[in-house]
């Protein structure tokens, strides 16, 4: 058969996605309906989150989940059968787009009230199925926890106490939200094939929804540039590891890269598929563990880079984690002490505290290694076409098994993959 043929068939897949999304309000994480988009109107708030950026309007086709259920089935069909005589050069995109159709008629079964496993609701959805750990470790690093986190109380209100410490002030948000920025910005020139014309505008202010972390507008994008808005909450506490989690996961080297690469290859192929990017489908499987597996090789840059502005404590000589001075002497008061709290006299309490960070981080880690593990082993087979491939690819190569975040406030990196 021909590449018009299996386009026609893609495009069905598309419909159905952006149609479900009239059911699935946050299905929609990324949409290009064409090779270039500029916003022509100032209807829009910085106050509300909106997903996609844009709102797509008349391509929320009248469809019933029903509908979607029943032509989600009959496109699987015709894809097997397609697939049967296709070519082998074919046999990948063939693959790519019969999964995420398949991600669409689970989540609409899910939609319709549907139940089901939840092996089998990840197997549907993203192709993954999380493997089976022991959860001993996690119960041992509470303990540890209990034990070296100053203070008194329940490990997590120890937890949230010494988070609370390490939590950059209000005033000076902007300053270190725009400095981490550029700086992500610069590894992901330097570091992947991107143009680095990319770069979002940094804003700060106290959103409508005090539990929202961040709102992203998009101004335009092209070939070779995302003309990108983020707004951080003020009222949200902005801990250095949140900090590195919603900049580099969510913006450079993460999200926004990966946006970048896929309106490209959309651009490159003509693909319909490619125009897309749903929550519930391998391809945001894959967008989450790249987004974690890059940021998390620049996270040692980045603590650096943040000792060097006086963001953040540096004692590198005398503490692995950096919490006990700040290198600057003449600093507003919030910075004359690590924002742990803790000061250079007392080496066993900095001993405690790294120890404290280490677990913590190493705690995430192993919340995070089912899902990501299986994500990074995967579903790397959800995005081959082409360019895309190629660029993604690079940016996983040899992931570590645990994706581990290798930045606190105390910059603890503890990994304990062999790779």
């Amino acid at each position: 058969m021909s590449e018009t043929m299996l386009n026609t068939l893609a495009q069905d897949y598309l419909d159905l996605t952006l149609s479900k999304s009239r059911y699935d309000e946050i299905d929609i994480q990324w949409f290009t309906e064409s090779p270039f988009w500029r916003r022509t109107s100032m209807r829009y708030s910085r106050e509300y989150k909106i997903l996609p950026d844009y709102e797509i309007g008349d391509l929320k086709h009248g469809k019933a989940l029903r509908d979607i259920l029943d032509e989600s089935e009959n496109l699987i069909g015709l894809l097997k059968a397609y697939r049967a005589t296709a070519q082998e050069q074919e046999l990948a995109r063939i693959d790519y787009i019969i999964e995420h159709v398949t991600s669409v008629h689970v989540r609409a079964q899910l939609l319709s009230g549907q139940t089901m496993s939840y092996d089998e609701m990840t197997d549907g959805l993203y192709g993954l199925v999380a493997p089976e750990y022991d959860p001993k470790p996690m119960q041992d690093l509470l303990s540890d926890l209990q034990q070296v986190l100053p203070g008194s109380g329940s490990v997590q209100e120890k937890i949230a106490a010494f988070r609370s410490r390490i939590t950059v002030p209000t005033e000076h948000l902007l300053q270190v939200l725009t400095g981490a920025t550029q700086f992500f910005h610069d590894e992901t020139v330097r570091h992947m094939h991107v143009t680095g014309n990319s770069m979002p505008r940094v804003r700060v202010r106290a959103l409508a929804d005090p539990r929202s972390d961040f709102l992203s507008i998009l101004f335009g994008y092209d070939y070779n540039h995302l003309e990108y808005e983020r707004n951080f909450n003020t009222l949200v506490r902005w801990s250095a590891d949140k900090i590195v989690e919603c900049i580099g996961h969510e913006m450079e080297p993460g999200h926004l890269t990966y946006y970048e690469k896929r309106t490209q290859a959309m651009i490159d192929t003509c693909w319909p598929e490619m125009a897309v990017v749903s929550q519930y489908s391998p391809s945001s499987a894959f967008t989450e563990g790249s987004a974690r597996a890059w940021r998390k090789k620049s996270t040692l840059s980045v603590r650096t880079f943040l000792s060097q502005q006086g963001w953040m404590c540096s004692c590198w000589s005398s503490c692995p984690c950096g919490i006990a001075t700040w290198k600057q002497p003449a600093m507003p008061s919030w910075k004359q002490r690590g924002s742990c709290g803790i000061t250079s006299g007392r080496p066993s309490r900095l001993r405690q505290s790294c120890a404290a960070v280490a677990r913590l981080r190493r705690m995430h880690q192993m919340t995070m290694h089912c899902t990501w593990r299986a994500t990074m082993v995967t579903s790397w087979r959800t995005i081959m076409h082409g360019m895309l491939f190629a660029a993604t690819l690079h940016a996983t190569a040899r992931p570590c098994r645990m994706s581990g975040i290798c930045m606190s406030a105390c910059a603890a990196h503890i990994c304990p993959c062999a790779g």
